[in-house]
């Protein structure tokens, strides 16, 4: 079996991260990890990264720290993927997958689209978009019962680990009303939170895209602590 975490932040990119890429891939291949996700807070949450840099620059922290990690995941045998999360009004967020940092560069407009807009063209880059925990009850938060338009995402982070008694059995069963497909993930920003949550398949993904595909065919089992 072949576990994959996929909501992971580093203290390079985020404000709230405590341990860097390398500190993850060291302890996910401790706690028999295949690969991780690197979903850093992008320019609508909680970066680290000075916006006055501009657009290219900016995203070319992230894409510098993604790099990093995976130049040395290779050398521990540990994969490496690059996501984001990016909040989009309201302390609501979604989880980014799939999407090229340089294709990204490419398109600053991403910064003053619509969310469907923005959907639309993360769709166009290859990416796909979930809703990263929907139902979070927190003091930023607007509305935490009211969601975005389901059919503009792939899925839902159904179970993240520092969510509150109840908020994920909201978010699965928003999944199943819709139709969604529902992820976990451990919303992790320091080792010690590491290795409660995930996905797991029975074959190794050959690539990132293969293991897009898997997610899309639903071809793999929840992890929750």
């Amino acid at each position: 079996m072949f576990k994959y975490e996929t909501h992971l932040h580093t203290s390079r990119c985020s404000k709230c991260g405590g341990s860097t890429g390398h500190e993850f891939v060291d302890t996910a291949k401790k706690m028999g990890y295949a690969g991780i996700v690197i979903t850093n807070h992008f320019w609508g949450g909680n970066t680290c990264i000075d916006k006055n840099i501009g657009w290219e620059n900016f995203v070319k922290a992230y894409k510098e720290d993604y790099l990093d990690t995976l130049e040395y995941g290779l050398t521990q045998g540990v994969d490496v993927f690059f996501g984001l999360e990016d909040g989009i009004g309201g302390g609501k967020e979604i989880l980014i997958y799939g999407v090229d940092p340089d294709d990204l560069i490419a398109h600053p407009e991403y910064l003053e689209l619509p969310l469907k807009g923005k959907i639309d063209l993360l769709h166009s880059l290859g990416g796909i978009v979930f809703q990263a925990h929907p139902f979070r009850d927190r003091c930023y938060i607007d509305e935490p019962d009211v969601q975005p338009d389901p059919t503009l995402f792939e899925g839902v982070e159904a179970f993240n680990q520092y969510n509150a008694e109840g908020e994920n059995p909201k978010a699965f069963a928003y999944a199943e009303k819709y139709g969604l497909i529902a992820i976990s993930g451990s919303d992790v920003h320091e080792v010690d939170g590491f290795g409660n949550c995930g996905i797991e398949f029975t074959e190794k993904p050959k690539d990132y895209a293969d293991l897009l595909a898997k997610i899309m065919q639903r071809d793999f089992t929840l992890l929750t602590k």
